[in-house]
């Protein structure tokens, strides 16, 4: 026999939650306006991520800027360099980390995660060797924009809240 379907307690407006079902066990009947709170959770969560990345590549840009006023133009442009090998690696594992949501695709968000993260560990890897071989790079502008960039992800939570 089957059971008519469950009705929703209340409905709410603009990305709060909408409906929530009778069931608390099932977190698929739980939708908002724009789809389901999973989803609305993601999109956030993906939304920041990519915000951190451009946070990231504007304090690689100020970084270069003031090597640039400091120093010169090699500096700057090594400072630069040094922040995208850091930047463009948390861009593609942002990419790779939010495909997908959702606890009925746990696998797959796990395995995104995965490879996303081992993405991230080569490519930063192979961005450091190819620009350390160049021949107009001033080593230490490249470390300081690299690590200067690389640590403001690690301060992405205090701006990012939510």
């Amino acid at each position: 026999m089957d059971k008519p379907p469950q009705k929703p307690l209340f409905v709410a407006n603009r990305g709060q939650i909408s409906i929530l079902s009778q069931v608390f066990s099932t977190p698929a009947r739980a939708i908002t306006t724009r789809g389901t709170v999973a989803e609305n959770i993601a999109n956030q969560a993906r939304k920041s991520a990519y915000l951190a990345v451009l946070g990231q590549v504007i304090v690689a840009g100020c970084i270069a800027l003031a090597f640039f006023l400091l120093t010169d133009s090699a500096g700057a442009k090594s400072a630069f360099k040094g922040g995208l090998a850091a930047a463009v690696p948390n861009f593609v594992f942002a990419f790779f980390a939010f495909r997908y949501s959702g606890a009925e695709q746990a696998r797959r968000v796990a395995a995104a995660l995965m490879r996303g993260h081992s993405l991230k560990v080569l490519l930063t890897v192979i961005l450091c060797a190819l620009v350390l071989q160049q021949e107009h790079l001033v080593p230490e502008a490249f470390i300081t924009g690299f690590l200067i960039t690389l640590l403001t992800q690690w301060t992405a939570p205090f701006f990012f809240k939510h």
